[in-house]
């Protein structure tokens, strides 16, 4: 009888077959949805990212509670400016118009963008300076916030850059 192997290992079943590749890291978020907030509030979700990273997922683990006509919601990417804001570089690059009035009862994956596009690549962005290198943020955009008050978790999966 022949071992056999998963696509995951290499021909030596101990030896990973991307132990030279990218570092996984997941950072979890929590977005806390108030019924005060106003239409077009940011929830920051994750900062300090490259434009070498790899998004790989965005995730949200538990489901959530319905935010009464909170009927378009964002992720995308920027940066914080100046004035300790949010300045959108693609406000929508990974989730776009996603309803989140009726809740969900189930894990969901809802990033909408390339599991093997460095965010650079996804933007068609070049990686030029140091700045650029890590200084990004993933935020949420509640477009039409809703009005209830309900705490979303998120786990957003990346593939650091070296």
């Amino acid at each position: 009888m022949a071992d056999k192997y998963t696509d995951g290992f290499d021909n030596k079943p101990s030896n990973a077959l991307f132990s030279t590749g990218k570092v996984m890291k997941s950072i979890v978020a929590k977005m806390e949805v108030a019924a005060a907030d106003a239409n077009g509030q940011t929830y920051v979700l994750a900062r300090g990212l490259s434009l070498s990273d790899i998004v790989v997922g965005i995730r949200i683990p538990k489901g959530f509670s319905a935010i009464t006509s909170g009927t378009d919601y964002d992720i995308g990417l920027g940066f914080i400016g100046v004035d300790g804001q949010v300045d959108a570089v693609e406000a929508d690059v990974f989730m776009d118009g996603r309803n989140m009035s009726a809740g969900l009862a189930t894990p969901l994956d809802v990033c909408e963008s390339s599991t093997t596009d460095t965010i650079g690549e996804a933007l068609a962005t070049d990686v030029s300076t140091e700045e650029a290198k890590s200084n990004y943020v993933i935020y949420c955009t509640a477009n039409t916030v809703g009005s209830a008050a309900v705490n979303v978790d998120f786990v957003i999966d990346i593939a650091a850059s070296a």
